[in-house]
C-alpha cells in the first residue's frame, strides 16, 4: 500500500512490483536455455522492434507530431555500423555510437519541417525521408554501402565472447532493450515528457505556459532518431546483413500501427503492440501455406499478412481505439472493484 507521495513517484512502489520485475527478468534470462533458435531469433527481432517503437511513441504517441520515417533512420543506422565493422574495421563498440549520431542527424533534419507544419502534412512531409534513404543507398559507392547488394555485418565481441549466434545476441539485445525502456519511463516522468504531452495536447496553451515549441518539437526528434539508431544497429548485427529492402515505407506504416494496436501515449503499449503484432506475423508466417491453398486470389504469405495485420489495426480503430493497454486496464480495475456494482471510469 502506498503511504507517501514520494513513494508515489517511484518506479518500484512496493515489494510485490519489485519481485514482479525480479522474477520476470529471471525467465526472461532463462528463454536462451528452453526456446529453439527459431523461437529466439523472433525474441531478439521483437526486442529490436520494440526499441524502434519506443522511439516513435514518443515522437507521435506523447509529442503528437506524426511521423513516417522511422525505417530510413534505421537504415541509415544499420548501414553505417554495417560498412564501419566490415569495410573500415572498426569494432561494433566504436560504431555504435557514430551509427546513432547519424541518425540523429537524419531525423533533425527530418524534423525542421515540424517547426512548420503538422498532422496530416508533416506525414507526408515525412515519407520523403523514406525516398532519400534510398537514393543514398543507390547511388553511394558499392564500395562503402554496398548499393543494392547490400553489406554484410561483422559480429560484435567483447574480449573473448563472440556475439554470433542468437543466444549470445539475446543477452547483448535484452541489456540494450531494458535500458531503453528504463531511459523512455524516467524521460517521460521528466519535464521534458510533459512538454511533450502538452504540446501533443494544445500547443496554443503550452506556448503560453513557457514551452519553447522549437526546442521540444526538435529534442523530440532527437530522442526518436536516437532509439532509431540503437535499433538499427543491432538490427544489423542480429540479421548479418543489410538492404535496402528491409528499410520500407512500410515498415515506418506498420510502426504506427503497432502504437495503434498497443495504445497512443504509453510505453506499455509500444511493448504490447509490438508482441501482438510480431505474434501475428509469424502465426500467418506458419500457418499462411496452408491457408493459401484454401483461400484463391493471394499470391504469397506477404499479401495475406498485409490484409490480415490491416484487418486487425482496423477492428482495434473500430472495436478499442485506445489499443491493449487501455483494455487491460480497464480489466484490471474491474478485477480490484468486484464483486461491488460500481461503475468504472472508461475514460470517455
Amino acid at each position: 500500500m502506498l503511504t507517501d507521495y514520494e513513494q508515489d513517484l517511484d518506479l518500484i512502489r512496493t515489494r510485490g512490483q519489485l519481485a514482479i520485475i525480479l522474477l520476470f527478468l529471471a525467465l526472461m534470462c532463462s528463454l536462451p536455455f528452453v526456446l529453439s533458435v527459431g523461437w529466439l531469433t523472433w525474441v531478439n527481432v521483437t526486442m529490436v522492434t520494440i526499441i524502434a517503437v519506443i522511439g516513435i511513441q514518443i515522437l507521435s504517441g506523447y509529442a503528437g507530431l506524426m511521423f513516417i520515417g522511422q525505417s530510413a533512420l534505421m537504415g541509415v543506422s544499420a548501414y553505417v555500423t554495417a560498412t564501419l565493422t566490415t569495410n573500415f574495421h572498426y569494432p561494433f563498440w566504436v560504431a555504435l555510437p557514430v551509427a546513432i549520431v547519424c541518425s540523429v542527424i537524419m531525423g533533425l533534419l527530418a524534423g525542421v519541417p515540424a517547426l512548420r507544419v503538422k498532422g496530416f502534412y508533416l506525414a507526408i512531409t515525412s515519407i520523403a525521408l523514406q525516398f532519400i534513404f534510398v537514393f543514398m543507398i543507390t547511388h553511394a559507392p558499392a564500395s562503402i554501402f554496398g548499393q543494392s547488394a547490400g553489406l554484410r555485418v561483422t559480429a560484435p565481441t567483447v574480449g573473448n565472447i563472440v556475439f554470433n549466434n542468437e543466444r549470445s545476441l539475446f543477452y547483448l539485445i535484452f541489456v540494450f532493450a531494458v535500458i531503453a525502456i528504463l531511459v523512455s519511463k524516467n524521460l517521460m516522468r521528466s519535464r521534458v515528457g510533459r512538454a511533450f504531452i502538452a504540446i501533443r495536447d494544445n500547443p496554443v496553451a503550452a506556448r503560453s505556459t513557457g514551452v519553447n515549441l522549437f526546442r521540444y518539437k526538435l529534442l523530440a526528434f532527437l530522442v526518436c532518431s536516437l532509439f532509431a539508431g540503437l535499433a538499427g544497429s543491432l538490427w544489423a548485427i542480429e540479421v548479418r546483413w543489410v538492404a535496402s529492402e528491409q528499410f520500407t515505407l512500410f515498415t515506418s506504416i506498420w510502426y504506427l500501427g503497432i502504437i495503434i494496436i498497443g495504445g497512443r501515449g504509453t510505453l506499455l503499449g509500444a511493448v504490447l503492440g509490438t508482441i501482438a503484432l510480431r505474434l501475428i506475423e509469424e502465426i500467418v508466417n506458419q500457418s499462411g501455406p496452408s491457408l493459401l491453398a484454401s483461400i484463391p486470389g493471394f499470391v504469397g504469405v506477404f499479401a495475406l499478412l498485409n490484409v490480415i495485420g490491416g484487418l486487425v489495426i482496423a477492428l482495434f480503430l473500430i472495436l478499442q481505439p485506445k489499443g491493449i493497454v487501455h483494455a487491460w486496464s480497464m480489466m484490471r480495475n474491474w478485477v480490484a472493484l468486484w464483486p461491488f456494482n460500481y461503475k468504472l471510469f472508461d475514460g470517455r
